[in-house]
């Protein structure tokens, strides 16, 4: 069967658990995006959400993520929590036109930090990523993500879930005050990931 771009369509299934829920975006996610992107230490590391952020932009996101799906680029599932489904941040799996990689991106809510969920949540999500198109997973066969040199917390959600770095882009990431940082190169590759490969 011939898919649009070469790629089936994705969906974004809802994966419970105790600690969290996996689901798409909503429109009622609007309040809370706008929280994590006008949160201090989101504005530290990822420099290119845009300021002002309000609503329109929060909106702007939430289709974008929409958006990403349809044209079967991008899957992102919202990082929510389980009793009040108040998202607690967002995992996405992109460059999903370009092969059979895939590039992994989260973030985290302040609700959310400090208590192990996005790294457990990254896990889940490298788990349907892997998973073959036809058991309902994205069918990667490498995963890949990039994290500041400094932003410590992104490199330790990387390495605790099995991810080796394999190279620097020196200064390569442009931070708000004009400077530049390091940013360090991961990634996994399936068959790692199948034999439970801790990182060295």
């Amino acid at each position: 069967m011939e898919f649009p771009h070469g790629v089936p369509p994705w969906n974004v299934p809802v994966i419970e658990t105790d600690r969290f829920r996996l689901r798409a975006y909503r429109d009622s996610d609007v309040e809370r995006t706008i929280e994590v992107s006008n949160d201090e230490l989101s504005l530290q590391w990822l420099s290119k959400i845009p300021q002002p952020f309000g609503r329109p932009e929060a909106e702007r996101y939430i289709a974008s993520r929409h958006e990403g799906l349809a044209s079967g680029d991008r899957v992102t599932w919202v990082i929510a929590d389980p009793a009040s489904d108040e998202l607690l941040g967002d995992v996405s799996v992109a460059g999903l036109l370009s092969g059979d990689s895939g590039e992994l991106g989260y973030c985290a809510h302040p609700a959310a930090r400090g208590r192990g969920l996005v790294t457990a949540a990254v896990g889940r999500v490298i788990e349907q990523a892997f998973l073959p198109v036809d058991q309902g997973g994205l069918g990667r066969r490498r995963l890949e993500l990039v994290a500041a040199r400094g932003n410590l917390a992104s490199i330790k959600v990387a390495q605790s879930n099995g991810f080796t770095q394999t190279g620097v882009r020196r200064a390569a990431d442009r931070r708000r005050d004009g400077s530049y940082e390091d940013l360090l190169t991961f990634d996994l590759l399936s068959e790692e990931h199948r034999a439970g490969r801790l990182p060295g």
